[in-house]
């Protein structure tokens, strides 16, 4: 009887195997859950207290696209039909002064003082100043697909002109003053603008295209403030993003899922596999580091994971904040290290280095933007373009 005991023992060492495994993984859900990078701030007691929120502004001006500092306030445009609301707020966010632009799938990039709006298709942009509002009303010899505009007031555009062989695909790209006088026009070969970007002074200009030359991928352009180009390269597939640092000695594209870091003189500084869909990318202000936002799925579930991942100047990781929801608004100031993540539930300011400020739970619907001049004081503009201040220490 015990000889067959021990005969069946010695067959089924599996299950003290599986046991095993079932309770590595319940451990596992607490370990890698998302978003237990960053504790609440009323858990941690090194921390501020949360922050004051005010309703500044109860009027609805529409959905908004877009928002940024702009030194003395913050750029805001809204989205209304078949037109765009162009806002300048005050730091607190009060209406200065506001206009309506004719325009319906909107280009918007500002710098500073200076902000530009154009139409994908169309060949005019408009220029506007903080006080002096609309500067001009430029017109491109083409369809526009990309702008930007430096500290200046001067805009680079992209265009596709027309071309005899109707196959055939031309596009241009070219500097314009801020009073619409072209200061130089360069030609694109086989290749279509998707992402245009200025450092702050204007001399650096980066452009970021499918390149329709080889198998289908991209190419990187940067040219001086004087039309010199700097260097090109090819983009082994395709491209995404662009990102420039203010300075301009950094530019940053997105290939697939991996993010490459170029020199202004064309030397690859780095490439990150990001391990998921690269979702934004930007610089922090002075410093040479990026940060960028990324979906992908989880090992253990195979849910969606957001994260928020800030990366050193050698490429090594500072700090990830991970969330089981989207991340819908992304906040950094020029000049500064902190950062602003919004879900659709929760916001959270943290700096580079994944130290959290504070955090707070809201009600804010949609895709909202937020933007701050002195990193205490974050305008939040909500969904339907109602203006929220965010008050920290």
């Amino acid at each position: 009887m015990w000889d067959d005991y021990e005969t069946k023992r010695r067959d089924k060492p599996y299950l003290w195997i599986l046991f095993f495994l079932l309770l590595l993984g319940l451990s596992s859900i607490f370990i890698w859950r998302p978003g237990t990078g960053l504790r609440p701030v009323q858990e941690d007691p090194g921390v501020a207290d949360k922050p004051v929120v005010t309703v500044i502004d109860e009027a609805t001006h529409g959905r908004p696209l877009f928002s940024a500092d702009g030194v003395t306030g913050v750029w805001v445009a809204h989205a209304q039909a078949d037109r765009i609301v162009v806002r300048f707020l005050s730091a607190f966010g009060d209406e200065l002064w506001a206009e309506t632009v004719p325009v319906a799938d909107a280009l918007i990039a500002s710098n500073g003082r200076y902000l530009v709006v154009g139409e994908v298709g169309q060949p005019k942009f408009y220029v506007y100043h903080a006080r002096q509002k609309l500067v001009g009303a430029i017109s491109a010899p083409g369809g526009l697909q990309a702008v930007s505009i430096s500290q200046t007031g001067a805009v680079v555009a992209a265009f596709t002109v027309p071309a005899v062989d109707p196959l055939a695909l031309r596009t241009e790209v070219a500097l314009y003053s801020a009073l619409g006088q072209q200061m130089w026009r360069h030609n694109l070969t086989e290749a279509l603008p998707i992402a245009i970007r200025q450092s702050a002074d204007g001399d650096t200009v980066a452009v970021l295209s499918l390149s329709f030359l080889q198998d289908l991928g991209g190419s990187l352009a940067v040219f001086s403030r004087h039309g010199e180009r700097m260097f090109s390269q090819h983009l082994p597939g395709r491209p995404g993003l662009l990102a420039l640092s203010d300075d301009g000695e950094r530019i940053a594209v997105t290939v697939g899922n991996s993010i490459h870091v170029y020199s202004r003189q064309g030397d690859l500084i780095l490439r990150h596999d990001a391990g998921g869909a690269v979702e934004s990318i930007g610089s922090l202000g002075q410093t040479p580091n990026l940060v960028f936002t990324m979906l992908r799925k989880s090992l253990l579930n195979l849910r969606p994971q957001h994260h928020v991942v800030v990366l050193g100047d050698k490429g090594q990781i500072l700090s990830e904040h991970r969330s089981s929801q989207p991340i819908v608004a992304l906040g950094t100031r020029t000049g500064g290290s902190d950062i602003f993540i919004g879900t659709a539930t929760s916001a959270t300011l943290t700096t580079y280095s994944g130290e959290p400020r504070w955090s707070l739970s809201h009600v804010w619907q949609g895709e909202y933007r937020v933007s701050t001049l002195d990193g205490a004081n974050y305008l939040v503009i909500q969904h339907d373009g109602q203006v929220v201040q965010v008050r920290g220490d």
